[in-house]
């Protein structure tokens, strides 16, 4: 796990409240321990603020970052929703801070089974799966009551992920959304003119 965290060419973002904990490392038995770093004393590290309160009308323009809800309080749509929090919240609210207008997800199938839980190795028990697919419920449900405040504020984001269970955002195939993406970034750079007016071809051989 430290090997990420060490490299400065990794951009890391982590809540201001991890700023003083100890990374967790994975021994030569597989067992995982403290290290004797911490977070702060890592490089390329941005902080921010987490909110405990999902807010679906202020979610891309509040002063924090909200990954769910606490465990007590409903959230503000009003459908009783409390806890679920999740990372993927706090991507999104990111990315857009960060600038980024358009955002394609690839991998949210929102499912977990026995036979299928993540893209990498880890196990998971069954009551673990369970409370994963009710998180999912429960992001799509979130995802529905932000739609129009995305759409205010032209944040756009699209479903690229197979067979997803994700079904509030618009689809579209990862071959398209990489043409998509990519189609402003192959284009030719012209830097005459820059720094001195341009001139008619003519005009220069005078």
């Amino acid at each position: 796990m430290g090997g990420g965290w060490k490299d400065p060419g990794i951009l890391k973002f982590a809540p201001t409240c991890m700023w003083d904990k100890r990374l967790r490392i994975q021994g030569a038995d597989g067992a995982m321990r403290n290290s004797a770093f911490r977070v702060r004393q890592m490089p390329s590290v941005m902080f921010f603020r987490r909110a405990d309160h999902f807010d679906h009308e202020r979610f891309l323009i509040g002063d924090s970052v909200p990954s769910g809800n606490d465990a007590k309080n409903p959230d503000s749509w009003g459908v009783g929703i409390t806890g679920k929090r999740s990372v993927m919240l706090v991507a999104l609210r990111l990315l857009h801070y960060l600038g980024f207008s358009t955002v394609y997800l690839l991998g949210c199938d929102f499912k977990m089974a026995e036979d299928r839980k993540y893209a990498f190795a880890e196990n998971r028990a069954a009551n673990a799966i369970r409370h994963n697919n009710v998180l999912y419920d429960s992001l799509a449900r979130r995802f529905e009551a932000l739609k129009p405040h995305f759409e205010k504020h032209r944040f756009r984001v699209v479903n690229c992920s197979p067979g997803s269970k994700l079904q509030v955002f618009e689809r579209m195939e990862f071959a398209d959304a990489v043409a998509a993406a990519s189609a402003e970034c192959g284009k030719p750079v012209n830097t005459q003119g820059w720094y001195e007016p341009n001139v008619k071809p003519q005009e220069a051989a005078r």
